[in-house]
């Protein structure tokens, strides 16, 4: 039977996980390499292990231990058999530390599938490819360039611009396109099978199915614009016009008139009511002549009424289904272009994505025996935990599902962990359907054992009790709010109040806490946002004076935005005079390495080594580094334009000797370029920076791993992934901290401050797609289309879709500030924008929402003048906690090293340098020469061949220049200096290939029409004749080969001496 714990926040559900493995692992000490512990995030992972190791050592001690009376218990042992067992636990496991299978999904799928490569088709040494949106851009790249050849592929993305442009978004093609290629990477694309996006792939089905749907649509509008047409001819052939009619201008005749004019709105209920009803038509009060020419045209004009309105509740579905087939068929179009080009970026650099893993691990256990796929990893799994099950997509658990079911049937122990209430990932393909209904479905045979985990041990009680007595209400309250937009018959909304069926905890922790709400102004009013910050830093300030400490307290944001709006206010606040005390702050979501001038700095100097002729550039450099390096005041624009205007200004304002010589630095990593650069504006004592340029450096570090060093392409990616490149901050510096919900999940704060509160109940302003099913006859030919996401979908054939999607986007944002609410330890503040409401009860944000459950929740507490909310009382709160060792480390600079100073490697290559000599023997030297000249075919080419050899490792600096000198005074002899100056067609070192067997393989061959000269190199002291047979033999073979003029030399390089054959 699988065991489902559900466990509300706070309840204890790591602890839970640990008691169960360690229930296994002390029945039988050696099943610790049979458990598969699986959790969402590396920080769960790590969290897993070291409780496992700590409270297994505090066991093996005789220290105090929770879990000890709990083993003793329902194992049956005493205290000196729990201690030895541990020991012994303790022991296996850090002597066997790798079979501790503690694992990410992720990692855990990644896993198998390198035991699978050859099955799968994969180039073994693959890499993992973390950052799906850079291959994404990659293949828009593609798409772009094949834009102008392909007529139905510019087609498309004119239709994808027009669109975006209709509705007021990005005029971006790239970005849009890229926005639109995000779907192959969720897996409602990647879970349709091989004919459904072979279907997507035909370019003739989608032109036919188009010309389909242009009929469907072409059919209804000409029949509703003809009822319009002949209901107003008839009416003005009787001579009446539309105020005539009851209502005057507003009538409801007017419906014909629209239908004329190809206006095809909602019907109005007037017209509805007019049907077969004489007195919606004509009043009492009505002339008695017009009166009965009303009277006169009322039986045909009512039969074309209610036969129009027949047909359009008929043929509405159709209708509304093809516009928006056909309005959104293009991205079928270029979606599977952009599938294209991403695989064969990832095939041509030989990368798998991230997204790809369980895909191709679902492929894999399709029809395979489950047990023998993972024993191949190493590893047999007699039991299996499976963490945050909430956030696991319906993929990931196809994978572990036959996993899961050979465990039950083999006697083993299964379990899962998950809360409903907290799925918030549903964007990264998370399915809380899966826990809330799936699971028992899917393992009825087996049956299922709920345990529901009733304790909250993070919070204090008023934080407890509130929260429990608030979702309650807002579960209902959405329920009610889902029916009235989709009907009460709908068998969606249940799941709401389902999922928040058992919200109640009991609270297990003592002391006092405190929960406020209160709602300021509203969200457009000007300084409504500068009013709810005061309120926060008020909150802040409070807490100190209390007795707390920063690092206290978290501000909960919902997006980067918000939390960068909040940094920005905080950094301006800090500046003020008479304030308290400072505010500092730390956020890894708001600060941005990009927001560093002396990061910008050095972006500017990277695109002057490339564009040294673009003037804004310039310019920007020249204010960066007088405003921010030397301190100057940058007020008067015009010095610095004209300062920028010209290169040589430019460099004469600037005065700096590297940027006169760019070039010198561009066969060096962008690592080494960037720390040349900080030496040379004397950023490396920019304290106040550091953590900026550190942060930037490990950017470019780990940029290089998988990239060339081309500076173009690096400011080409940097300009696309800037925006989530953020400073990774400590957590035990004494600041307040700023996280979004997201990054909030699984941490607890004493105090939780949540400004603002605006985000959407459902979001249907920025856009987003949902894969609907066709089941219509006609339209089902195409199983699949991405369809914009709105309200329109309700009245089509999508319907299903629509109102499926549109329940899991109201729990997915009550979830939000479920896991918000639930952060506080002590104290919670929330500080919403005022309530904005609909005439018909919509509110227009959770802000309002949560206003709406207040006013009717009945609470005591609860200040409906005031809209504000208080309960419990602000206590002092203990002393602070003493640090006794402060382990900080601050570096007083940035360290710097000359490049020739830092460990160099000479690498070892066969019959090459002795590694025990540091000097080169004349042999080697010869051979070395003999790499460069290999690489030479004009005098340009000199430098760059010495440089290859230095960053093959295979000279140091010094011999490098030494080589360059030696190699370029061998070039400018007299005796052969013409062979070096580009006049003809050199091939170095390339087999000629004889009829039957065989090859030759001269040094240099130089070609001008039918004129070659053969040239073999000699780098020794003495003359041999057997070199001269060897030349000889290539001549005769070159005029075999059709050259009539062939000329060959012996050049004795250190020698000087060239002997013609």
């Amino acid at each position: 039977m699988l065991r489902v714990y559900r466990a509300s926040a706070g309840a204890g559900k790591t602890f839970a996980l640990t008691m169960e493995y360690f229930k296994i692992v002390f029945n039988v000490s050696s099943e610790y390499k049979n458990v598969l512990a699986v959790t969402f995030t590396n920080k769960a992972t790590e969290e897993m292990k070291s409780r496992i190791v700590r409270e297994l050592n505090k066991l093996a001690e005789g220290q105090k231990s929770d879990y000890r009376e709990e083993l003793k218990r329902t194992l049956k042992l005493t205290d000196e058999q729990v201690r030895e067992r541990a020991g012994v636990l303790r022991t296996l496991i850090l002597h066997d530390y790798g079979r501790l299978s503690v694992t990410t999904i992720d990692r855990f799928f990644q896993r198998v599938i390198k035991a699978f490569t050859r099955e799968l088709g994969i180039f073994p040494g693959y890499n993992v490819e973390l950052d799906s949106d850079y291959v994404l851009q990659r293949a828009v790249d593609q798409v772009m360039q094949r834009m102008n050849k392909d007529k139905e592929l510019r087609a498309w993305i004119t239709e994808l611009m027009s669109d975006s442009v209709e509705d007021a978004k990005s005029w971006s093609v790239k970005s849009k396109i890229a926005e639109l290629g995000k779907e192959l990477f969720g897996e409602s694309y990647m879970l349709f099978d091989k004919e459904v996006r072979d279907k997507f792939n035909d370019r003739g089905f989608l032109r036919g199915y188009k010309i389909f749907l242009q009929g469907v649509i072409s059919r209804f509008e000409d029949r509703m614009e003809m009822f319009g047409l002949s209901a107003c001819r008839y009416i003005e052939e009787n001579g009446l016009h539309e105020e005539d009619f009851k209502g005057g201008k507003r009538s409801f005749i007017n419906y014909f008139y629209k239908l004329r004019d190809k206006s095809l709105d909602k019907i109005p209920d007037s017209v509805r009511k007019a049907i077969d009803n004489l007195d919606e038509w004509v009043t009492k009060k009505h002339d008695s002549s017009i009166r009965m020419l009303i009277e006169h045209i009322y039986p045909e004009l009512n039969t074309n009424l209610r036969e129009s309105v027949e047909y359009y509740d008929e043929n509405l579905r159709n209708y509304v289904s093809a516009v928006l087939l056909s309005k959104n068929l293009y991205q079928l179009g270029i979606l599977n272009d952009l599938y294209g080009e991403v695989r064969d970026y990832c095939d041509e650099k030989g990368l798998m994505l991230l997204s790809d893993t369980t895909r191709l691990l679902n492929m894999l256990i399709a029809g395979n025996d489950t047990s023998f796929l993972f024993e191949k990893t190493g590893n047999f799994y007699k039991h299996i935990m499976i963490d945050e099950f909430q956030d696991t997509s319906t993929m990931q658990w196809g994978n572990f599902l036959p996993l899961v079911v050979n465990t039950l049937s083999e006697g083993g122990r299964a379990m899962i962990v998950g809360d409903v209430k907290q799925s918030i990932y549903r964007w990264r393909n998370g399915d809380w359907r899966l826990l809330a209904e799936g699971v028992e479905h899917d393992l009825a045979t087996f049956g299922t054992d709920n345990v529901i985990l009733e304790h909250n041990w993070r919070s204090y009680k008023e934080v407890v009790e509130f929260n429990n007595r608030f979702f309650i209400l807002a579960a209902w309250r959405l329920k009610e709010l889902y029916d009235s937009e989709c009907g009460k018959e709908n068998v969606y909304s249940r799941s709401i109040t389902e999922a928040y069926s058992r919200p109640e905890q009991l609270v297990s922790r003592s002391g006092s806490g405190h929960v406020e709400i209160r709602f300021c102004g509203e969200k457009q009013e000007e300084g409504s946002d500068a009013e709810i910050m005061d309120s926060v830093v008020d909150v802040v300030n409070d807490t100190m004076h209390r007795g707390g400490e920063l690092k206290d307290c978290v501000i909960l944001v919902r997006n980067g935005k918000e939390g960068a709006f909040v940094a920005d206010y905080l950094i301006e606040y800090n500046k003020r005079e008479n304030i308290p005390f400072p505010i500092p702050f730390i956020s890894n979501d708001s600060l941005y390495v990009s927001s560093s001038p002396y990061v910008e700095l050095i972006i500017n100097v990277l695109r002057y080594m490339v564009e040294p002729y673009d003037a804004v550039n310039r310019t920007v450099l020249l204010y960066n580094y007088r405003t921010f390096v030397k301190g100057e005041d940058t007020s008067r624009e015009d010095v610095l334009f004209k300062a920028g205007s010209t290169d040589e200004s430019f460099l004469d304002t600037i005065d700096l000797p590297f940027l006169r010589e760019p070039e010198k630095l561009t066969f060096s990593s962008l690592f080494e370029i960037t720390e040349t650069i900080i030496e040379a504006f004397g950023l490396r004592v920019r304290t106040e920076e550091l953590p900026y340029l550190i942060a930037f450096q490990d950017i470019l570090f780990d940029y290089e791993k998988n990239n060339t060093n081309s500076i173009p392409i690096f400011l080409e990616w940097w300009e696309k992934e800037k925006d989530k490149k953020v400073l990774s901050t400590s957590e035990e510096v004494d600041a307040v901290r700023i996280l979004t919900i997201h990054k909030s999940k699984g941490l607890e704060f004493k105090t939780v401050i949540i400004p603002f509160c605006a985000w959407d109940l459902d979001d249907t302003r920025h856009g987003r797609r949902i894969w609907c099913q066709n089941r219509e006859e006609g339209f089902r030919d195409l199983e699949y289309a991405p369809l914009n996401y709105s309200s329109k979908l309700a009245d089509s054939h999508f319907r299903e879709d629509y109102l499926s999607e549109h329940v899991k986007a109201y729990v997915d944002n009550l979830n939000l500030l479920y896991v918000a609410f639930t952060r506080a330890e002590r104290e919670l503040y929330v500080l919403p924008y005022a309530p904005k409401i609909t005439k018909e009860g919509k509110p227009s944000d959770i802000g309002a929402f949560l206003f709406q459950v207040l006013e009717a929740s009945g609470m005591p507490e609860w200040n409906s003048e005031n809209s504000s909310l208080i309960i419990g009382e602000k206590q002092l709160i203990d002393g602070k906690e003493k640090i006794e060792d402060d382990h900080t480390l601050s570096l007083a600079e940035y360290p710097i090293y000359e490049l020739n100073e830092r460990v160099s490697v000479r690498y070892k290559y066969e019959d090459y340098t002795d590694p025990e000599t540091t000097e080169i023997s004349a042999v080697d030297e010869g051979k070395m020469l003999h790499e460069i000249f290999r690489r030479i075919e004009t005098m340009d080419d000199v430098n760059r061949a010495v440089n290859d050899m230095y960053h093959s490792g295979l000279l140091t600096l010094v011999e490098r220049e030494s080589f360059r000198e030696q190699v370029v005074s061998y070039l400018n002899d007299p005796l052969h200096s013409a062979w070096f100056d580009g006049r003809y067609k050199v091939i170095n070192e390339r087999d000629i290939l004889f009829c039957n067997s065989g090859k030759a393989r001269p040094d240099r061959v130089m070609v001008d029409g039918k004129k070659a000269i053969v040239v073999d190199y000699k780098f020794g002291q003495k003359e041999e004749k057997s070199y001269i047979r060897q030349v000889g033999f290539y001549c005769k073979t070159l005029r075999q080969m059709g050259y009539t003029d062939v000329a060959g030399y012996i050049w004795y390089v250190p020698l000087r001496k060239v002997v013609s054959v």
